[in-house]
């Protein structure tokens, strides 16, 4: 029994984001420069460093008992949830903007882009990148929170740490990374739309 719901649970999470971002896709709209403040989601990166530290997780095994620990893991998985949904939800709206500018310079050889060009193949890329990191790590925090792992006795709570770390690449510094390319980009495109995005992510 509890070898099928090891693999039916996980399978079931894979359905529902596969149907999620499906009905996403169907009903999404376009966004550009002016509406982007309106989709986006604040995250707080120093909350979300300080759910992911290794050494901070470390510290609070060390001191707290073990039913103590399991108890604030389980915030802490609720938080750091809640942080990278905010984070994915950031993401596809930049790669949403970016794909849009995109669409306006596609006709154009690559050999045919100057640096704006780049810059914005460049925020693509880093978009792609922190929601596909994303979506793995919401999905261990989902199952995570599913199958109350956190809570069985005969097994070691779940680490945070281990979801910084997704394909090799830093989650925390490719969104940094995805923000300030970003940011240079709507600085070139000028009016007010890197203090209203800034200002939102």
């Amino acid at each position: 029994m509890s070898t099928s719901l090891a693999v039916w649970i996980p399978l079931a999470l894979v359905a529902l984001f596969a149907a999620r971002a499906l009905v996403d896709k169907l009903t999404s709209t376009g966004v550009d420069a002016d509406s982007m403040n309106l989709f986006l989601r604040r995250v707080d990166l120093r909350l979300l460093e300080n759910l992911l530290d290794p050494a901070e997780e470390a510290r609070l095994r060390t001191e707290l008992s073990t039913r103590a620990f399991r108890r604030l893991q389980r915030q802490r998985i609720l938080g750091a949830c809640e942080q990278i949904r905010r984070l994915s939800n950031n993401a596809g709206v930049l790669l949403q903007w970016a794909n849009g500018e995109y669409a306006e310079i596609a006709h154009k050889g690559r050999a045919q882009f100057d640096a704006n060009d780049l810059l914005l193949v460049s925020v693509i890329e880093a978009a792609a990148e922190v929601k596909s990191g994303a979506w793995w790590a919401l999905l261990k925090l989902r199952f995570w929170r599913a199958s109350l792992v956190q809570l069985w006795p005969f097994l070691p709570s779940p680490s945070l740490s281990d979801l910084r770390e997704v394909y090799g690449k830093d989650i925390l510094q490719a969104y940094e990374a995805l923000t300030s390319s970003a940011g240079e980009l709507l600085i070139v495109r000028g009016g007010d739309y890197y203090d209203q995005v800034r200002a939102a992510l």
